[in-house]
């Protein structure tokens, strides 16, 4: 959620610090209380990110803003499958 909050609501630049520092306060929270490991929240984080960069490059209106999300800058250099001529 914090993803998608800071994606869509970049200006005022106060909006994404707070989206991600309550987003890390959950983070010591699970791990202090003993309920996740690091690597959990880690991979957890990341996992959020990018699905949050996915949800807000799919449902986003590119009339308003043409800038390209981080994932189709990443995935822009990857080809899958076979190339046919």
């Amino acid at each position: 959620m914090a993803s998608v909050l800071a994606h869509q609501y970049p200006h005022p630049r106060i909006v994404p610090i707070v989206a991600y520092r309550l987003a890390s306060t959950v983070v010591f929270a699970r791990v202090g209380a003993r309920k996740h490991f690091p690597g959990d929240v880690v991979a957890g984080s990341a996992l959020g990110w990018f699905i949050g960069d996915y949800v807000y490059g799919r449902r986003h209106n590119r009339d308003l803003d043409r800038k390209p999300t981080a994932g189709e800058r990443l995935l822009d250099h990857v080809r899958i499958g076979v190339e046919l001529r």
